[in-house]
């Protein structure tokens, strides 16, 4: 009874074969299983080179200067007015001097006109000054292989 229990309760057990004299017969189940692992492998190397240079340019830096001529016009001209404080007349700027003198009425004589006139000069000016400068070269060299690779 005990060899009808087990094969009952174990599916690899089978009853006695008639085939085999009587002797129960053992059938093994298999099953595979897949067991992935990763490996790193080195398949080359890359050296990589990093210079920096610097080099001497000149540059043109223009230094502007501004200057101003003042010239004295003497004008002597009695108003009944007083004149506009600045007035231009192209690039010259008019400035009226003026004297308030008494009369039985009051009246401006422009004694002078102070004329202003701008002038602009540009000067270059020559200047070494320093850039710098960087490059790369790149080796890659593989395992198994007696060549370099540059790029």
């Amino acid at each position: 009874m005990n060899n009808i229990n087990d094969a009952q309760n174990n599916p690899h057990l089978q009853q006695p074969d008639a085939a085999n004299g009587g002797k129960q017969q053992v059938i093994p189940v298999m099953e595979e299983f897949a067991v992935i692992s990763r490996e790193v492998v080195e398949t080359g190397k890359v050296r990589i080179h990093k210079t920096v240079s610097e080099e001497n340019t000149v540059v043109n830096l223009p230094v502007v200067n501004e200057s101003y001529h003042i010239e004295r016009v003497p004008v002597n001209q009695v108003q009944d007015t007083p004149p506009p404080s600045v007035r231009y007349e192209g690039d010259v700027m008019i400035i009226p001097v003026t004297r308030e003198f008494t009369v039985v009425q009051k009246r401006y004589e422009v004694v002078e006109e102070l004329r202003i006139t701008r002038q602009v000069t540009e000067t270059p000016l020559m200047q070494e000054i320093s850039l710098l400068k960087e490059s790369v070269q790149v080796e890659r060299t593989r395992n198994g292989e007696d060549s370099t690779e540059r790029f």
